[in-house]
């Protein structure tokens, strides 16, 4: 039997007149479920990473302060002829002196709170959107 055969006997049958608008209203549902959930993490990562940053910056400038930065820094602007002879030694002494973990600390927490901040704002703008449940 030829596969078109066997589904001429099967009856037609029509879907709901309202299915398109009662499906889009389902799925736009769930998305605010999604966002509402998303929304909870993201400000609770946030809320985190901003009580975190005060004592990651007070070691920060606990650090900058104790490394001797300001010293080499400010042979740039007292001494200019040791400055040009010894460019080099100074550059690596000023890179040398840096508090780099200090320093990707606040920026890893400054980066977190900005892309959460993204977050919070695009999955507010989804569940508090009253036209998509229209």
């Amino acid at each position: 039997m030829d596969h078109k055969q066997k589904f001429v006997h099967i009856n037609r049958v029509e879907p709901r007149e309202n299915l398109r608008e009662v499906i889009l209203f389902r799925i736009n549902l769930e998305k605010r479920r999604v966002a509402k959930i998303r929304l909870t993490l993201t400000s609770a990562t946030s809320l985190l990473s901003l009580i975190a940053l005060v004592p990651v910056i007070q070691y920060f400038i606990t650090e900058f302060s104790q490394s001797g930065f300001y010293q080499y820094l400010s042979i740039l602007f007292s001494d200019g002829s040791s400055v040009l002879l010894y460019w080099k030694e100074l550059g690596l002494s000023l890179l040398e002196s840096l508090p780099t973990l200090s320093i990707t600390a606040v920026l890893v927490l400054v980066f977190i709170l900005f892309a959460t901040s993204k977050f919070i704002i695009q999955d507010s703008k989804i569940i508090f959107n009253k036209t998509q449940l229209a």
